[in-house]
């Protein structure tokens, strides 16, 4: 039989376990909700990087658009066929080089957004993971609390109210 202390006592030890235990799963739901929203803020950025790159290697090609068109109109002005020789592989390298700075611009942009991609990933792994040990701990409270009251009364140890029978 428990006394009203005992009884006070082991709802109050019950009541700490529960807060604890409704804590810890708050807080791992808490830390998946954050990276939740980290890992959407990297996703974001990673189509930043990419589009800001695309948008780059537009500017370089048109660039390179006028800078033909330029050539074009120096070499119309003294005289020379723009359309035939050495003026032609002048535009065509032009051409040539600008194209390869724009498409390594896309690139760079690609595995900066990749890169980023692959962050996101992790931080909502990790916020997943957060939650499940608050999970976890919670359940390891009270299964902690629950055998610690049950070893306190005597439960199965052969103290005061237990079944088992100590020779003796």
């Amino acid at each position: 039989m428990c006394t009203g202390i005992e009884i006070a006592l082991l709802a109050a030890g019950v009541a700490g376990a529960g807060a604890s235990a409704y804590g810890a799963i708050q807080s791992g739901k808490a830390q998946d909700e954050a990276a939740k929203m980290q890992g959407q803020e990297l996703a974001t950025q990673a189509g930043q990087e990419e589009d800001n790159a695309a948008a780059q290697a537009e500017r370089i090609r048109k660039a390179a658009r006028a800078q033909v068109g330029e050539s074009k109109a120096a070499l119309s002005a003294s005289g020379v066929s723009s359309d035939t020789g050495t003026a032609l592989k002048i535009q065509e390298q032009i051409i040539k080089d600008s194209e390869s700075d724009a498409l390594q611009t896309i690139i760079g942009g690609d595995r900066r957004g990749s890169s980023l991609s692959g962050q996101a990933e992790v931080v909502r792994q990790q916020g997943a993971a957060a939650k499940k040990a608050g999970y976890i701990n919670a359940a390891g409270t009270l299964l902690s609390t629950a055998g610690s009251y049950g070893k306190a009364s005597g439960w199965k140890s052969g103290g005061a109210g237990s079944a088992v029978k100590v020779n003796g």
